[in-house]
């Protein structure tokens, strides 16, 4: 009897310890699974895609018009005194970022920190890539000294290092004479899925620095000179042309029509992507100067201001309709004016 109870209690002991180890592979197994779906979910979200899934914007707190950069952006003049001005930048911005958010983008609002009057425009000064790329994210070199002090954004770069630490960093070598400048995903346009660089040279985009760029991102080169109406060139390529998931919008009679300009526009055409061209009035009106984005359900969200907005045709805007499932605007008629770039330029993707 007194075997027996002790045969009966070593079995049950050594069942219950089975039964226990059974149980806690099975909760690491699910754990695993956990992490692997997850792993895998972001990872694809870092995979090449044309459009992205969060975004950074910067608050305007210390907006203002800056002659400095407004030597070449035709895009912009002062109408409003400083402290109108501000009220209604804040305004503008918070609308967007309300806009986008109702919308379902994921945003990474950062406060202003007055490096510079033009601080809500990010895109200008680092990008990201995909895990796919050789580096994850880039610095660029910037044409006015005003705004060179914007790389050192404290939060925005602790994203970077923490999320991309793989980076390339052009903007320490901004030269003296202006040789070496490229203004981020202002100057670029990418079809980031099939790894090709559209670029309209100016002062703001120098051939020496977009060389680099592809070179190093592993991108194919595709620029030309595109000028204005009145003859002037435009100083940055984002508020001519955006290229979708499965659009294009382009301004082509911008486009100087040498043996660049006519690649430039035949490569645009061969994509099998929308064309939608807009004239020099509708550049002005900020047609170009869109963005498409991702929100949390995969859905693409076309982002633009009011005035882009009422700036397309019916047609046009049918057009847009069928490539993306949203499209999202706000009234951005103060920084447009002050600042000389739009809605496009005030948000920076995170890939």
């Amino acid at each position: 009897s007194l075997l027996f109870s002790f045969f009966f209690f070593s079995f049950s002991f050594l069942f219950f310890c089975l039964a226990l180890i059974r149980l806690d592979t099975v909760i690491l197994h699910i754990a695993y699974l956990h992490f692997l779906d997850h792993y895998c979910e972001k990872s694809e979200a870092r995979m090449a895609g044309q459009s992205a899934r969060r975004a950074v914007v910067i608050t305007p707190d210390h907006f203002s018009f800056n002659a400095e950069t407004a030597a070449d952006n035709a895009f912009m003049s002062a109408t409003l005194e400083q402290e109108e001005l501000k009220l209604k930048v804040m305004a503008e911005h918070r609308n967007l970022i309300d806009a986008l958010t109702h919308a379902g983008v994921e945003l990474v609002v950062v406060k202003g920190e007055g490096l510079s009057p033009d601080e809500c425009f990010p895109n200008n000064w680092f990008s990201t890539h995909s895990v796919s790329d050789p580096f994850q994210s880039v610095l660029y070199p910037m044409a006015t000294p005003s705004r060179r002090r914007e790389v050192e954004c404290e939060r925005v770069r602790t994203v970077l290092s923490e999320e991309y630490p793989n980076m390339h960093d052009m903007s320490a070598m901004c030269d003296a004479d202006g040789d070496f400048v490229l203004e981020g995903t202002g100057s670029l346009v990418l079809d980031r899925v099939h790894k090709k660089a559209y670029c309209g040279l100016s002062v703001r985009a120098t051939d020496r620095a977009l060389d680099e760029f592809c070179t190093k991102l592993g991108y194919e080169k595709i620029d030309c000179i595109a000028k204005d109406g009145k003859g002037t060139v435009i100083y940055h390529t984002n508020v001519w042309l955006s290229i979708g998931s499965n659009y294009v919008v382009v301004c082509e009679d911008a486009v100087v029509k040498d043996e660049k300009g006519k690649r430039f526009l035949a490569s645009l055409h061969e994509s099998g992507k929308t064309i939608i061209p807009i004239s020099h009035k509708q550049v002005l009106a900020f047609c170009g100067n869109i963005l498409e984005l991702e929100n949390e359900k995969g859905e693409k969200v076309l982002a633009m201001s009011e005035k882009a907005r009422r700036g397309f045709s019916s047609e046009q805007m049918e057009e847009l309709e069928k490539c993306v499932d949203r499209i999202v605007s706000a009234d951005f008629d103060s920084i447009e004016t002050h600042g000389g770039g739009g809605v496009r330029c005030c948000l920076a993707e995170l890939f």
